[in-house]
């Protein structure tokens, strides 16, 4: 079985037996005496297993590149005539690979892994960016109209863009506030949660923002 072009970073000081042979199994997804396929999830978090810092910053094309690399060294089909304890950890290390793909190929969902990893429990609490509460108010009061007007609708559209540019520059803060963390500063952990929060509470009303104008949308 190939081991080569496999990521490497926290993961080169996980070491452990190998469930097969019982020797140890190296730093790799596959033993280096046996070259069974080993948990992966037992040699590190999410960046570990895409062999990258933490960072909140990452490359979409690298996670990309190794989430199919990955995938098919791990995908169960390949083990159809294996043993059964290696379909199961195929099995298991495929359901880790794209769990760990979904949390760092989102921004909102990798700050929120980033945070755990470094702070341990955070608020979560969705709450409206205070700058603009007023508007915000403003569109809650329409999308409770369940037809509303074409008028209504464009000032629904142009809400949306308000706040889809609004959470991106939310979003974009966020690489310096990590960066601050990663370096020590812990006090800006309750920042950096301000801000998830705010991300989180756009989101939302951005999916019921585009929910009803498009439902409304005359053909």
């Amino acid at each position: 079985m190939p081991t080569d072009n496999l990521p490497r970073a926290d993961m080169s000081s996980a070491h452990s037996l190998c469930w097969s042979c019982r020797q140890e199994s190296g730093s790799g997804p596959f033993c280096v005496h046996c070259v069974k396929i080993q948990p992966v999830q037992d040699m590190g978090d999410y960046f570990d297993l895409f062999g990258i810092e933490r960072s909140f910053v990452v490359d979409p094309d690298s996670i990309k590149k190794t989430f199919f690399e990955l995938s098919r060294k791990f995908h169960p089909d390949f083990y159809a005539g294996h043993t059964e304890e290696e379909k199961i950890v195929a099995r298991d290390n495929t359901a880790y690979l794209n769990a760990a793909f979904k949390v760092l190929s989102d921004p909102i969902h990798r700050a929120e892994y980033l945070l755990s990893l470094t702070s341990g429990s955070f608020s979560s609490a969705p709450a409206p960016p205070q700058e603009l509460f007023e508007e915000i108010l403003e569109i809650g009061e329409l999308l409770e109209n369940s037809e509303p007007s074409a008028e209504q609708r464009e000032r629904l559209t142009q809400a949306g863009d308000n706040f889809r540019t609004r959470q991106q520059d939310l979003i974009d803060s966020l690489e310096g506030l990590f960066s601050k963390l990663l370096n020590g500063n812990r006090e800006i952990k309750g920042e950096i949660e301000a801000c998830l929060n705010s991300i989180k509470y756009l989101r939302a009303i951005m999916l019921r923002i585009d929910k009803a104008v498009t439902e409304n949308r005359d053909d």
